[in-house]
């Protein structure tokens, strides 16, 4: 019972809870949601300090120096409530024979009051202590002469201490009230424009979906907070994973970086994501523009196409109208063609589509294989003039096909066209086959695919990837310079064709989403890609691309179509890479009026105030002297441990302190200082996620694997903890 009544006295339970709310009510961020519904990667708590939940500027609920060591404590008011304990104390000991310990005790007191409140406040207070013993004894007589006992007298003084603490207290009151007063106003302006103070709809919704998303995550790193010190609604927690669901790689990824940077080690980590979470149903498929990503990837996959396999046939999948169109749109240069260079070839174009007619004609007829080599052929002999007064040979050889004179089919179509063709004169068809030639020649020149060319089936279907097989194309440019890009174009383009034909309801028919995963992608893109990624989301296949940087895009495409293709690209994950891509990433974040944060006027940084403050040496473990200086900070050496002139707020003027202040214009959220950090330190990159259809982007650190698909020890200790296993081992 009297401990209870004596919690009654001091509730700290209490106490604690209100301290936890207003905590909460300053420096919990309220333009996000919270609770057991939001996930843990959005769960943003770190607010700015600027505004507390009703809108009112935290500057004038709380004093900087509060955050400093040997600040005024609701202690104190306590410790000088002992006086009266210890005055009682002075009396009762001697009477127990203890009088030796009633000084001690005495001095001991005083000296923490010293520490405590300083040396004027400890001489006052003693000057009140020997003045009462002094003026009792004086008016003892007198109050007894008219009637008053001097036990009465004693009485009051005896008072003195459990006034003092009300005093103290009245006294503290007043000039916290002052200062908090004059530091309120002078940043009242935070109540204007505070950065992350509001509630965010967005990100409302974007918790919601991505709770209501129960696709597997694949998790790209850490957060640094970079951007949510910049004011970044939209930025993560330092500490946070920075995660995204299948349903989010839907949106397309796209990685940059230079050599050496992390990016391919990022496409490993998303891979094993994709295999490691029960993802089977889902296909893989993978290529890479220079080197043996599939082949580095194969216990992850179903089948690899390279040199090894016997049969794959090219024109499979393909009708002649698709054949023509694909072999001109590998041929074409970026920037489109004019003149007689267009003019050739658009003719080259009909020819393919004429000669692919008469093949399956022929191949009808079981008069030919159903290969690439006897397509070629067949293209070839269109080139040559049929011998005076007599038929050509090719027209002889598809004559008997059924269709062959019948109006409206295909193959009379194209030998009507390829009658008007041979009218051409022979210098003029000598041009248009020399373009023909060069288009056919990749396909023939490399010893170690050249096989390929003659086959007539299949032993890998690359549409299989769409039932959920996972398949690799690895045909490295150190081997095949020319026919392995031709030869992966192809193959991405029978891909797309399946992709296209199944349509939007692919997953009612039974489908598999399908991700797209290439390394190096600026040597295998062509405008198909252009067509295909802005609609690839409806049609069940996400594309995960990688190259160096922006420029790689600038040079296959004109400037306009290549920020058009990544602007089809929902998220975007930048290691160090060149300036233009710097560039790209700064206009994709876009601008706001940024908080920047210094030592100058303007709005309080706590968070930076706070840091400035543990770097005293007073809050270094390590030192030496650490217990001393705590004890002596109390108050005789508390200036040497506090920012200069905090104490003086609403007295001597604001002082100095760390502060932020809003930009006068809109300027990148994404500043140098943040690109300097993914220039400067491996493994870091800049990362601007779709995220439950929302951003979430920030400079973070990022999870790679090694070529055996294991972490990648990033930081020294890790190093120097893995070479010491090592050698333990041997």
């Amino acid at each position: 019972m009297k401990f209870r009544a004596l919690s009654l006295l001091f509730p700290m339970g209490k106490v604690l809870h209100e301290a936890r709310e207003f905590a909460d009510d300053c420096w919990l961020r309220h333009d996000v949601p919270h609770g057991k519904n939001v996930p843990p990667d959005l769960d943003d708590k770190e607010g700015t300090g600027q505004l507390n939940s009703k809108g009112y500027p935290v500057a004038g609920m709380l004093l900087v120096e509060s955050s400093a060591s040997g600040t005024a404590s609701p202690a104190l008011p306590l410790y000088i409530s002992l006086y009266a304990l210890v005055a009682v104390l002075m009396g009762l000991l001697p009477q127990l024979g203890l009088g030796a310990v009633a000084p001690a005790i005495l001095l001991a007191y005083f000296i923490g009051f010293y520490c405590f409140f300083g040396g004027l406040k400890t001489v006052l207070f003693s000057l009140v202590t020997v003045g009462a013993s002094t003026v009792i004894p004086m008016l003892g007589g007198p109050l007894a002469a008219i009637g008053m006992k001097a036990s009465f007298v004693q009485d009051i003084f005896n008072l003195i201490p459990a006034f003092a603490p009300l005093a103290y207290l009245e006294f503290t009151n007043r000039k916290i009230a002052s200062k908090l007063a004059r530091q309120g106003t002078e940043n009242a302006g935070a109540s204007f424009r505070a950065p992350k103070s509001r509630p965010n709809e967005e990100r409302h919704i974007q918790a919601f979906n991505a709770n209501e998303d129960k696709s597997p995550l694949v998790d790209h790193g850490t957060a640094t907070g970079t951007l949510t010190s910049n004011g970044d609604s939209y930025a993560p927690d330092k500490g946070l994973s920075m995660v995204q669901s299948q349903d989010d790689l839907g949106t397309h990824v796209h990685i940059f970086g230079s050599t050496g940077t992390g990016k391919t080690a990022l496409l490993r980590k998303i891979l094993k994501s994709l295999k490691s979470n029960g993802t089977s149903i889902n296909g893989i498929f993978i290529m890479d523009g220079k080197g043996y990503l599939a082949r580095d990837c194969a216990k992850y996959l179903d089948f690899i196409i390279d040199e090894k396999v016997k049969n794959l046939n090219l024109l499979e999948g393909f009708t002649p109208e698709q054949f023509a169109d694909m072999l001109k749109t590998l041929n074409s240069p970026a920037g489109g063609e004019t003149g007689n260079s267009k003019f050739f070839s658009d003719t080259a174009r009909n020819l393919v589509f004429i000669g692919s007619v008469f093949h399956e004609a022929i191949v009808d007829q079981e008069l030919g294989k159903f290969n690439l080599t006897t397509r070629f052929q067949v293209i070839t002999q269109l080139g040559e003039k049929a011998p005076e007064g007599e038929k050509h040979p090719l027209l002889a050889l598809i004559g008997n096909h059924p269709d062959f004179g019948k109006e409206g089919s295909l193959l009379t179509d194209a030998a009507l066209t390829f009658g008007a063709l041979q009218e051409n004169d022979g210098e003029t068809l000598k041009n248009v086959m020399a373009s023909v030639n060069a288009w056919f020649a990749p396909f023939f020149q490399n010893k170690l695919l050249r096989h390929l060319a003659d086959s007539t089936t299949s032993d890998i279907e690359i549409v299989d990837v769409m039932k959920g097989l996972s398949i690799g194309i690895c045909f490295p440019e150190a081997l095949f310079p020319t026919a392995g890009v031709i030869y992966s174009k192809f193959l991405k383009a029978k891909l797309y064709r399946a992709i296209q034909a199944r349509g939007d309801n692919w997953k009612k028919s039974g489908g598999s989403q399908v991700f797209f995963i290439a390394d190096e992608v600026q040597r295998l893109i062509d405008s198909s890609d252009l067509a295909m990624l802005p609609i690839a989301r409806s049609l069940g296949l996400s594309c995960i691309f990688a190259t160096q940087n922006v420029d790689s895009y600038f040079a296959e495409f004109p400037k306009d179509k290549a920020l058009a293709m990544l602007d089809s690209f929902g998220s975007i994950i930048s290691y160090k890479s060149s300036a233009p891509t710097y560039e790209y990433v700064k206009d994709r974040i876009g601008k706001d009026r940024v908080w920047v944060e210094q030592i100058q006027a303007g709005m309080i940084s706590y968070s930076l105030t706070n840091r400035i403050i543990m770097a005293s040496p007073m809050n270094d473990p390590n030192n030496n002297h650490r217990r001393w200086m705590k004890i002596l900070s109390m108050n005789a050496f508390a200036k040497l441990f506090r920012s200069d002139g905090i104490e003086g707020i609403g007295n001597n003027g604001s002082g100095q302190y760390a502060t932020l202040k809003l930009s006068e214009q809109p300027i990148h959220i994404l500043q140098e200082k943040d690109v300097q950090l993914v220039n400067t330190k491996k493994f870091y990159a800049i990362a601007d996620l779709s995220r439950g259809g929302a951003r979430r982007r920030d400079v973070i650190v990022t999870n790679p694997l090694d070529s055996n698909f294991e972490p990648i020890n990033t930081s020294y200790a890790d190093k120097m903890t893995a070479k010491a296993r090592l050698g333990a081992t041997k």
